[in-house]
């Protein structure tokens, strides 16, 4: 391998640009030779490399994680890398790629890194190659390109000879600029070398100056990957006006964004505006949607109408980081339950609020469930999401924290959100049957575990997707399904085998919040519930709000407060839905509760009737007005204030914020600690050993405000003889007499609570 080694002086410096213009013109004639000979040459700032020995000096190789962030970036070896043990490398791996004047930390690049460290599991390999491609070298930047591409070949040979759990065919390369093209030369090279080549790469706005006319294998195109996206922004300055891909986006023209008029380089403010908007597209829920086009020249002499009309809807798709050869909305056909799409995710009181990924394989020992949260002795709960949505849903999880504030639980979420993105509901219907299959192989798993007490929750498309579950894993039975107004397009005339109905679980419950319009007005299982007349909710006609969405979405709102809920939600029953049309279904003393605590056995449609804003239960109807609120019932009993009743929520329990002191526990019947133990917790997990004896002294001060300044209190009555001391206090010694008001305080909450339970809630009792 020949060398050769040309440096500039420093008087020559103010030629430089010259010089290297003059030095890519013959290099680029000696490369096109393929001759196996370095060469390296260095004018003032400008560096140029030519099949140079790849290290660290030059092109330097990180690596990010979202799960371990406080890590940092992780330098690697350009030729051996070595990734830290505690990185899992066979989870979803991106490469990034920065482009003329870049860095690792060149503000383009910096926030696409960024918003993929905010998704779960996700590597993020990036390509530092900035000391070939600093300002003011773009010549020698654009031919250095070659040697950046093929270092980063080498490195991902290493990486993968060192880890074999890494695939460097299914890592997702996105390119910026210059960056765009080095990612050609990188997948050439490997598929020289090894024999493969990405499956996608991505490039922003490829730069122009150079590669207008550049052979094929010298430019980013559409043979460089199996699938090929590229997002425009500046098309015909600094960016490629050409398509280069199999799916090309020009954003707002593909020349001048808006935003960058008074920018003092408005196209190269333009030409940002490409990472910026793939950056948002890898967390946003809206998307970019773009409408086909023949050609530029089409949309140039006003060919391409802006947005869609009904017959040009299967020419509308996504561009970003969701978008792949089958774009956003695609439809899955024989994939596998162990890719990425399917996610499940873990919570329990163990890790109520960091969720725990579940990889779940075709066996027990390829899964990960024995290392996790997992505990075969605590119920299973798996949580659904429907069509356009994700895990995070609110009222989704509304049900994690009401669980998990009820007992212990193992909380399995599914997020199936990248196979239901809107606005294709088709694909999505489609892919119900894969996602089913998925979580089907995740109960098998549950059940080698040494469990079957399994219970399945869906929303809308999610409760469809329970059908497939059942189906999955057959001949077993799941105990019970929970379908919350399960979606009807393309579910009206479906097969059995296609839609929840009740053979799909031992007990199959259903509510339905907007029949007719999103939910299933059809029975789909043992009991159904049909709230409010199970088509629009009361409360979702104001604020501006979509009415139809808005009671679609109070099945889970209801389900949720029914988990903790002491009023209950009860519906009584009703022959059909015909029957109640036509009036023939009044309120009847045939009722049973819906929600979590359904009593599986029975059979029926039930009729249900809530308020209008949370609380939503309204409690049993036994002939009489169910009774509400009422600050003056407790005014009998002398307070110069209500101080319990007010301060109580839905579930019969008092706010964190009553009496206006924060951090003090309230000592409850169910609290699981010994009265006798001075450290029990509530909800807020703040014992009373916490309390310094100032703060306490705070607490009993704010009490005896409620008995008009008098410390002891008489007894006002004999009903509330159990509400204030009648013995005298200790004197004396102060720290006993505070010691003695605070166990005072502490007794009159247990017998208030005790009195209010017994008047503002009903006992759930058997239907018949």
């Amino acid at each position: 391998m020949c060398h050769s080694t040309w440096k500039a002086s420093r008087k020559s410096a103010p030629r430089s640009r010259h010089y290297c213009c003059c030095c890519v013109i013959i290099l680029l004639a000696i490369g096109i030779r393929d001759e196996v000979c370095g060469h390296e040459f260095k004018i003032g700032p400008c560096q140029f490399q030519y099949l140079e020995p790849c290290t660290s000096k030059t092109i330097a190789f990180y690596v990010f994680s979202s799960d371990h962030p406080a890590d940092g970036p992780i330098l690697l070896d350009s030729i051996d890398p070595q990734v830290p043990e505690h990185i899992m490398l066979n989870q979803t791996n991106k490469l990034i790629v920065h482009g003329y004047g870049g860095s690792i930390d060149f503000n383009a690049t910096k926030r696409i890194r960024k918003a993929y460290l905010r998704k779960p599991h996700t590597n993020v390999f990036i390509v530092d190659w900035g000391k070939l491609s600093r300002l003011p070298c773009y010549p020698t930047a654009a031919f250095n390109t070659k040697q950046a591409g093929e270092c980063t070949a080498t490195f991902l040979i290493g990486l993968q000879a060192n880890h074999p759990e890494f695939s460097s065919r299914d890592l997702h390369a996105i390119g910026f600029s210059l960056g765009a093209h080095v990612l050609s030369f990188t997948s050439n090279a490997l598929e020289k070398s090894i024999g493969v080549k990405f499956r996608r790469i991505t490039g922003l706005d490829p730069a122009l100056p150079f590669f207008a006319t550049a052979r094929p294998h010298w430019k980013l195109d559409q043979g460089d990957a199996d699938f090929v996206d590229v997002i425009h922004t500046n098309a015909g300055v600094y960016g490629k006006i050409e398509t280069c891909g199999h799916v090309d986006f020009y954003m707002n023209g593909g020349q001048n964004q808006p935003g960058c008029e008074n920018d003092s380089n408005q196209p190269l403010c333009s030409h940002k505006m490409a990472a910026a908007y793939f950056a948002e597209s890898i967390n946003s829920k809206h998307g970019f949607w773009a409408t086909r086009c023949s050609s530029y020249f089409a949309y140039f002499f006003g060919f391409c109408k802006a947005g869609r009309s009904q017959e040009e809807e299967q020419s509308v798709t996504a561009f970003g980081e969701n978008n792949n050869e089958f774009d956003s909305n695609r439809i899955l056909m024989g994939e596998y339950c162990s890719n990425t799409d399917i996610r499940f995710y873990l919570f329990t009181r163990s890790n109520p609020d960091d969720r725990q990924y579940i990889h779940i394989d075709e066996s027990w020992e390829k899964s990960n469930l024995s290392s996790s949260y997992f505990n075969p002795s605590h119920p299973v709960k798996v949580i659904i999401h429907g069509y356009n949505a994700d895990m995070f849903l609110t009222p989704l999880i509304n049900m994690k924290g009401e669980y998990l504030s009820r007992g212990n639980y193992n909380l399995i979420f599914v997020d199936w959100s990248d196979l239901a993105h809107g606005p294709c509901y088709p694909s999505a219907v489609h892919n119900t049957r894969h996602v089913g299959t998925c979580i089907g192989q995740m109960i098998n798993r549950i059940i080698d575990a040494g469990t079957d007490n399994v219970h399945l929750i869906g929303f809308s498309l999610g409760a469809q997707v329970t059908n497939y579950v059942s189906t999955t894993v057959r001949p077993f039975r799941i105990r019970r399904i929970t379908g919350l107004d399960p979606a009807m397009p393309l579910f009206i005339t479906a097969a059995a085998d296609d839609k929840l109905d009740p053979s799909d679980a031992e007990f199959v419950d259903v509510i339905h919040t907007n029949a007719l319009v999103q939910g299933k007005i059809e029975r789909c299982g043992h009991v159904d519930f049909y709230v409010n007349g199970g088509i629009m909710q009361p409360g979702c006609w104001g604020s501006g709000q979509n009415p139809m969405a808005c009671s679609h979405h109070r099945a889970p709102d209801y389900y949720a407060e029914s988990i903790r809920s002491l009023t209950g939600f009860w519906g009584w029953s009703c022959q059909s839905y015909v029957y109640y049309l036509l009036g023939f279904c009044p309120q009847n003393e045939r009722q049973i509760v819906a929600g979590e605590d359904c009593p599986t056995g029975m059979e029926g449609m039930f009729m249900i009737t809530t308020n209008a804003a949370s609380p939503f239960a309204i409690g049993r109807w036994s002939g009489f007005s169910i009774p509400q609120k009422k600050d003056s019932a407790l005014h009998k009993h002398g307070l110069s204030r209500d101080p319990f009743i007010s301060d109580i929520d839905q579930w019969g329990k008092l706010d964190g914020s009553f009496n206006n002191v924060d951090q003090f526990p309230t000592p409850y019947s169910q609290d699981p600690n010994h009265a006798s133990d001075d450290e029990w917790p509530y909800f807020n997990h703040v014992g009373t050993k916490q309390l310094t004896r100032e703060h306490i002294r705070k607490v009993l001060e704010q009490d005896k405000s409620r008995y008009n300044g008098e410390r002891s209190p008489a007894s006002a009555s004999n009903t509330l003889a159990t509400l204030a001391p009648t013995f005298p206090s200790p004197t004396g010694n102060e720290v006993d007499e505070d010691r003695f008001y605070l166990e005072d305080l502490r007794r009159r909450l247990q017998q208030k609570e005790a009195t209010v339970m017994q008047q503002y809630s009903m006992p759930m009792f058997n239907a018949y």
